[in-house]
């Protein structure tokens, strides 16, 4: 068998990206993307006070899953 015959993959920085184009947003989605906006622009407390309670919220906006519970062997 001659070797022309023989393809070889192509190598991954000359392939094509994977992936496809998310939905755009609803009208619902713009509407509460807005109102988690406004709400944490009018939000006075520390950063650090609020850190927890935004990304649980953004999470839910973004509509991604919420962080896992830390456990004892990722605490050190």
């Amino acid at each position: 068998m001659h070797d022309a015959f023989i393809t070889k993959p192509t190598p991954y920085y000359r392939r094509p990206p994977n992936f496809t184009t998310p939905p755009m947003p609803t009208t619902d989605d713009i509407a509460h993307l807005q109102a988690f906006l406004t709400k944490w622009e009018l939000s006075g407390a520390a950063e650090r006070a609020n850190a927890q309670a935004f990304l649980l919220e953004l999470c839910e906006v973004l509509d991604v899953p919420k962080p896992d519970p830390a456990t004892p062997d990722q605490a050190a």
